[in-house]
């Protein structure tokens, strides 16, 4: 079977992000210290402890619009035997008109900004695009003689300019062109399921994804964004090591107190592989109610996935800290669990 599709889909707009619009210049931050009791402000009105420096603004674009993405698929299934089929697809999307924020008070070279009066004039632009380019390839054998399986692959190259985000380096905005922050090349998911003798059903789910990229930033900070190291965009950790690896110890060389080089042995993998084991078997069954005993380990043979899990950390992106390219947490090398479910 041969199919395709095409989709324009459209976003809502998301204008409760800028409604800090609505609380321009009519509000200001009072921060006391070691306030007195029971007067904090000291026989002072509250709007003396206002900031007196210029303000923040943030503003929605007058010519916000909503985002919408374009998206082609083509895809071929081919049915090998009664209850086995391959299916091989391509996908491409292209997002257009997302929102970046952009300074409108961005100051020169020398620091002065247009508008002295105020700090930093946050607009919500829709300049922000990403796109999205897949192969995706599966074997997937139906549920028949008490087992089922499915193989999938996927290639993928996903780019975007960081949307949603206020832009880096507004003299030169192709520094943020780059691999998506969620950008995984390769990924392979197999997952099985068998009835085994003795009412025992076995399932089984092994992932393996290939690392994501990071960027190298410097000490340098412009407009309140930290910046790239010169000579680099962004999201280029685990793509091009070579030249991150070179801009960064040439970066390292040249800073006041020179440090010394970054070897490549030092840039982690952020790659992920689990196994994952599922055990089940149902006991006093009685028509419509059942107890299940469920046991399952998650990892089985204990991977170490570096920045993997809710509390993990990601790659360490200063090019002036010795941990440059590391990733100082991972996720649990094995768990395993034990349950009981009654069903009615």
């Amino acid at each position: 079977m041969i199919r395709a599709g095409y989709g324009l889909y459209y976003n809502n707009i998301q204008t409760l992000l800028n409604f800090p619009e609505n609380r321009n210049i009519s509000q200001c931050n009072v921060l006391i210290a070691s306030p007195s009791y029971p007067n904090p402000y000291g026989g002072q009105s509250p709007t003396a402890f206002c900031s007196s420096a210029a303000p923040t603004v943030t503003v929605l674009d007058q010519h916000f619009s909503m985002p919408y993405s374009q998206q082609f698929t083509a895809g071929y299934s081919r049915g090998i035997t009664h209850d086995f089929t391959i299916h091989v697809d391509g996908i491409y999307m292209h997002t257009l008109k997302d929102w970046r924020t952009w300074d409108m008070n961005y100051p020169n070279a020398a620091g002065v900004r247009p508008n002295p009066a105020f700090a930093r004039i946050l607009d919500h632009v829709p300049i922000s695009q990403y796109k999205y380019k897949a192969m995706f390839i599966r074997a997937e054998k139906r549920f028949a003689q008490r087992y089922q399986f499915l193989v999938s692959y996927t290639l993928s190259n996903n780019r975007d300019d960081s949307p949603q985000s206020q832009v880096t380096n507004q003299n030169n905005y192709s520094l943020d062109w780059g691999p998506s922050g969620i950008d995984r090349r390769h990924v392979v998911v197999a997952g099985g399921y068998i009835q085994a003798p003795w009412k025992i059903t076995i399932g089984a789910l092994w992932q393996v994804r290939s690392s994501l990229p990071f960027s190298a930033f410097s000490t340098v900070q412009f407009d309140g964004l930290t910046q790239y190291i010169p000579g680099l965009s962004r999201n280029l950790g685990n793509r091009n090591n070579t030249a991150v690896l070179a801009a960064v110890n040439a970066y390292r060389a040249a800073l006041p107190s020179p440090l010394p080089p970054i070897p490549a042995s030092q840039i982690d993998s952020s790659r992920f592989n689990a196994f994952d084991l599922r055990l089940t078997r149902p006991f006093f069954v009685r028509e419509q109610r059942r107890i299940e005993v469920i046991g399952q380990a998650l990892n089985l043979f204990g991977v170490t996935n570096l920045g993997a899990g809710p509390n993990a950390t990601g790659t360490t992106t200063s090019g002036s800290s010795a941990n440059f390219g590391r990733i100082l947490g991972a996720g649990n090398l094995q768990q395993a669990e034990l349950a009981v479910r009654f069903a009615f």
